[in-house]
């Protein structure tokens, strides 16, 4: 069993980004913010938090392992972003939604990692 949930820590990151990639776009929807700041807090949380409870063992290895993952993959779909049409600097390169990533799946990891710790002792 432990076997198989540690498959899905892996097999379900495309089911994290659907899932995040929904749910930011429903919170951009309903509060009005842009959808690449919804992203930036939606997706890192979505994946860190759900492996945390996957992983059967080897949580702080998997943990690190969804972190450079996500990490590359917002670097790749989020790095330089175009501010969108409505906004006071519209078309312009920014790099806030990937710092926003950086920073906030840090503090994700960082959390995580203290929660393991003190759930050890």
């Amino acid at each position: 069993m432990n076997a198989l949930r540690q498959l899905l820590t892996i097999l379900l990151i495309p089911l994290y980004l659907y899932a995040g990639a929904f749910l930011s776009e429903w919170l951009s929807r309903t509060f009005g913010i842009w959808h690449m700041y919804a992203s930036a807090f939606v997706l890192p949380f979505i994946g860190l938090v759900s492996t945390y409870f996957i992983a059967p063992y080897f949580k702080v290895y998997n943990l690190l392992f969804i972190y450079i993952v996500g990490l590359i993959l917002a670097y790749w779909l989020a790095y330089p972003a175009q501010y969108p049409e409505g906004s006071a600097h519209p078309y312009q390169w920014t790099y806030r939604p990937f710092a926003l990533t950086v920073m906030w799946s840090t503090i994700l990891l960082a959390g995580c990692l203290f929660q393991l710790k003190r759930k050890k002792q």
